[in-house]
């Protein structure tokens, strides 16, 4: 039986990433597609592993909500239910390491030799906070 996971976010605007969360998904899965691509034409593989195993491909853009829901959740509850879940929730405790972007390349050595210590690995950009 292939195995796979369920649900695959790709962020990074890269089409080798795209093509990589497609090859990780499985069965039936979906890959999110986060809005990073802008303009930019990306080659990806529709054929074999993709179309074998059904997997969807899903748009995200997160400054609008899906038109059947956008009725029920304008822009100010969104991000009222956003701020009550960040405070009860606290994701900042699942914060293991932080390094700076350009150190991005220490980050993903951590996470790839050393997963059990890197729940959570944050990327400060710079100018953001």
């Amino acid at each position: 039986m292939e195995t796979g996971v369920d649900l695959t976010f790709e962020l990074s605007g890269a089409p080798a990433a795209l093509n990589q969360a497609i090859e990780v998904t499985g069965f039936d899965g979906r890959v999110v597609i986060g809005s990073w691509y802008g303009k930019k034409r990306a080659e990806i593989d529709l054929g074999g592993k993709f179309h074998r195993s059904r997997i969807r491909l899903v748009s995200s853009q997160v400054s609008t909500v899906a038109p059947a829901l956008s009725g029920r959740w304008d822009k100010p509850r969104r991000l009222r239910v956003a701020w009550e879940e960040i405070l009860k929730n606290r994701p900042q405790r699942w914060v293991t390491h932080r390094f700076q972007f350009a150190d991005a390349p220490k980050a993903y050595r951590l996470m790839a030799d050393h997963p059990e210590e890197s729940l959570g690995v944050l990327l400060d950009y710079p100018g953001g906070d």
